[in-house]
């Protein structure tokens, strides 16, 4: 079993000695951070591709049996860029250890989940399907799709007609109810530049006997993001060498993808948050031992900062800067409790127990054939 606990560490407590991501340090947890209202909105910029689609007698009778080898999770490399996302499949049928008996209606879902994987029902595309201005539609709302629809929607979207790498399936609970959902993910779409290891995952939702396209998130290059059997979702990203996220969501029983937390860590001169207190004091050649990072929970932001690598003169170069920061754009730096306090109260919001969040274990995807 794989915990989730050192991520939400990382991200709750803005503590760290280490390197985030491509080597970006978060903040310690004495630092100061701030609570200002904001109208942004954190949204996944996903773009969506397309799949070819596997015909009902290629997909097994026991493709919904998941699997119990569990995938390494997504790691950045120094310079920021991902490995290729995990593709492990389970490739002993029949293996998975005993659970326990399921409620009729976790089965019912279960039911028509599997239906739907062997081509059996369809998926109807739901009115608040996500649609972003800067893309093309993707899938059609109010329209219906059986998995083989749903991979050449795919591979037309994103790959232009051409097949993609590979399809997989994973099922997940929900940390506001005991409502089941079905994950399907396309590997190998190409969304940033050939071979970039990207890939897009679509949720399905089952209400009274309907099944729903409901949420889709999609990574590449630089990015990724881990699910747990829960709906935990940890996204990870790198904007360069001193700008990276980490995010904290969660797929809850409306079958939306929901952020939770979402923060962005800032190291050396990309810690330059305005104004003109930052070239005053550092000039065009210094570099900065700051991090600062500032994390988006509901409709608030926090801003945090972290010193533990200024010394000397840097460090008090660094302290004038914040104490700047404070005065000229209202900039509260609190602490990293306060960070945590807004977490919990927004799990309290979203009806999510928050030590269940804390401790989750990955999925394990299997493989559909194509």
């Amino acid at each position: 079993m794989k915990a989730k606990q050192t991520f939400l560490k990382e991200l709750l407590a803005l503590s760290c000695t280490t390197v985030m991501l491509s080597g970006c340090g978060t903040d310690t947890g004495d630092a100061g951070l701030t609570s200002l209202s904001t109208e942004e909105s954190a949204e996944s910029n996903d773009t969506a591709t397309g799949i070819q689609g596997a015909s009902p007698e290629d997909i097994p009778d026991d493709a919904s049996s998941p699997s119990d080898e569990q995938p390494s999770q997504d790691k950045g490399t120094d310079d920021g860029e991902e490995t290729a996302p995990d593709t492990t499949e389970s490739t002993v049928p029949g293996q998975a250890e005993a659970k326990p008996a399921e409620s009729d209606a976790a089965q019912a879902s279960r039911d028509l989940y599997e239906e739907f994987l062997h081509n059996g029902f369809q998926a109807v595309v739901r009115d608040d399907f996500p649609k972003y201005e800067y893309e093309k539609e993707l899938l059609q709302r109010g329209s219906a799709y059986t998995l083989t629809e749903l991979g050449q929607a795919v591979s037309d979207y994103y790959l232009y007609g051409s097949s993609y790498d590979s399809m997989q399936y994973a099922y997940i609970q929900c940390l506001d109810s005991d409502a089941q959902k079905l994950l399907i993910r396309f590997n190998g779409l190409d969304i940033y530049s050939p071979d970039d290891d990207s890939y897009a995952v679509f949720i399905l939702s089952q209400d009274d006997g309907h099944l729903y396209l409901t949420n889709k998130y999609a990574c590449w290059a630089r990015s990724s993001t881990s699910v747990c059997l829960n709906g935990q979702l940890s996204d990870y990203g790198s904007n360069g060498a001193g700008d990276h996220f980490a995010g904290l969501s969660a797929i809850l029983s409306d079958g939306k993808k929901t952020d939770i937390c979402m923060t962005e860590t800032l190291s050396g001169e990309w810690t330059n948050l305005g104004g003109e207190a930052y070239h005053e004091i550092f000039g065009t050649d210094h570099i900065p031992g700051l991090v600062v990072s500032f994390s988006a929970i509901g409709d608030d932001k926090y801003y945090c900062y972290d010193l533990s690598e200024c010394s000397g003169e840097d460090l008090s170069l660094c302290e004038t800067y914040v104490e700047r920061c404070r005065d000229e754009l209202g900039i509260n730096w609190v602490s990293s409790k306060e960070v945590e306090a807004a977490v919990r109260d927004r799990c309290t919001l979203l009806g999510i127990n928050y030590d269940e969040l804390m401790q989750s274990e990955e999925v394990s995807w299997s493989s559909l054939p194509q």
